[in-house]
């Protein structure tokens, strides 16, 4: 049994890949090119893209992703705040920020709230 699975458009899903996994989900289908696409941040990035706070986390399973979007930032001009969190024997998933009672999330909410406010008159 093969772990990957190809759809009628060339795409190649591998399915031991949670990122595959949950797009499968969210399409109900092996999604095409152009369906990927349109989901995709950095194709709606452009000069007049506003200001970004992204954090992320060693237990992230989106962790590799966010340096390609601040090449795309950089390259726009857009400001940005990027911050990685990681402590050694403390779980930090994805979305870890959600999660009011995990002190991390107070840190990560309360320093996005300080950024967003410097745009505020």
């Amino acid at each position: 049994m093969t772990n990957s699975i190809e759809s009628d458009n060339t795409n190649k899903i591998d399915m031991t890949s949670i990122n595959d996994q949950i797009m499968v989900e969210i399409f109900h289908h092996i999604p095409t090119k152009n369906e990927l696409e349109s989901i995709s941040v950095p194709t709606y990035i452009s000069n007049n893209f506003p200001p970004v706070y992204m954090v992320s986390s060693s237990d992230d399973f989106l962790i590799n992703e966010p340096i390609k979007l601040i090449n795309i930032l950089t390259q726009y001009k857009i400001q940005f705040v990027y911050h990685f969190l990681s402590s050694p024997g403390v779980e930090l998933p994805h979305v870890f920020h959600l999660d009011i009672s995990n002190p991390y999330a107070e840190i990560v909410n309360d320093e996005e709230c300080d950024f967003f406010k410097t745009f505020i008159d």
